[in-house]
This record gives C-alpha cells, structure tokens and sequence, in this order.
C-alpha cells in the first residue's frame, strides 16, 4: 500500500478545500498555487538555476514562501492586514500552515491573504 506524500492525506485529514463561491477567480488560482508549491520564490528559483541568489530582495533571508508570509520585515506592515483578519475571525495567524490552511475557511480571511499575494508581487512569482 502506497502512503500519500502529505501526511493530512495520509491519515485521513485533508486539508480544508478552499469556498466554491465567495473568491475571484484569480483569487483562488493565487492561493491553489500558493497551497500546491508553485509559488517561484527566489529560493526555488536558485535551485532551478533560474537566478543567482535565493535571497530575498527586501531583507536579505533567504526567500521562501514561508519566509513571505511570516517573517520578512519588508512585508510587515502588509502582513498586519493579513494576520488581523485572520484574528478577527478567530482564526490563528502565525505559521505558514495557519495562513495557507485555515481551520475554518472563512472569506474575508481568505480574501485578505489573496489581496496579500496581489499587492506584494507574490501572486505574480511563476
């Protein structure tokens, strides 16, 4: 018996699929592609051969999508807005898991984290 890569899957807890209704489409593709991986951070991209430093243009750190979301102090201010409409919502906002897997999938954090990835670039990094 094959064991699926994603230990959720693997033990019978996927994850939360995204609201049918209530998203842009271009929303929901910026966070599917955020919560598949194909989000072209520069660390991926360095891997691939595709630039020549996996640091992140604001601060330095090396450049992943956890490091975007959580820790860069160049989105800081940005992520404020993310992380109190998570909160609002009763929701945590504090791991890349929390942002991108909310345990109830509630709109205006979804939305917030989608406007988020368009107004920093992120959404934009294929």
């Amino acid at each position: 018996m094959e064991v699926h890569p994603d230990t959720r899957v693997a033990n019978g807890r996927g994850p939360k699929l995204l609201p049918e209704t209530g998203l842009t489409r271009r929303e929901r593709a910026a966070l599917l592609r955020m919560r598949t991986g194909c989000i072209w951070t520069a660390t991926r991209r360095y891997a691939k051969g595709r630039c020549t430093s996996p640091a992140c243009n604001r601060c330095g750190d090396p450049e992943t999508l956890e490091h975007l979301l959580c820790a860069c102090p160049g989105l800081a201010q940005e992520r404020s807005r993310v992380t109190t409409a998570y909160r609002r919502q009763g929701l945590p906002a504090s791991t890349l898991e929390h942002f991108l897997y909310p345990s109830r999938p509630h709109l205006p954090a979804l939305r917030s984290l989608a406007e988020f990835l368009e107004e920093t670039g992120i959404a934009a990094y294929r």
